[in-house]
């Protein structure tokens, strides 16, 4: 697991703030063997916990990585929307309810959002995605 290590280590040391982030991380996406992605996916949501406000590119190049593995990693969203919901984890809840879902599915999604939207820990402008998205998805049931 050196290969998993060695890429969390080189994530957080980007700065997604810096004009070459988009640069930066798809090079290193791209030096971890195919083989070893599905186990970088903890790494990105610690990243992601680390700079909740920060689109990272969004969806860019960690949002791509994460969502091909759906939905081996609907837990560990699940788990860091929780913890510390960040951008881009409210971002991929999103896209997943763009999807076609089961009842229950779309439910616990949605409980996610509304327990994101609902929180006063955590910044005003993360509560305030979750409530526009759940807006959103409400709407797009509706017509549909």
């Amino acid at each position: 697991m050196d290969t998993v290590r060695n890429f969390e280590i080189r994530l957080l040391e980007l700065n997604p703030r810096g004009d070459s982030f988009v640069l930066e991380v798809d090079k290193l996406v791209e030096s971890v063997p195919p083989s070893y992605q599905a186990s970088l996916i903890p790494a990105i949501f610690r990243f992601f916990e680390k700079y909740p406000l920060e689109d990272c590119g969004a969806p860019g190049t960690l949002v791509h990585l994460t969502e091909h593995f759906y939905p081996s990693y609907k837990g560990i969203l699940l788990e860091s929307l929780a913890r510390a919901p960040s951008l881009n984890a409210l971002l991929m809840v999103n896209r997943v309810l763009n999807s076609n879902l089961s009842e229950q599915e779309r439910e616990e999604y949605f409980s996610a959002l509304r327990g994101v939207a609902e929180r006063v820990d955590i910044h005003q402008s993360l509560a305030n995605q979750a409530s526009r998205f759940i807006s959103y998805q409400s709407q797009r049931v509706t017509d549909n």
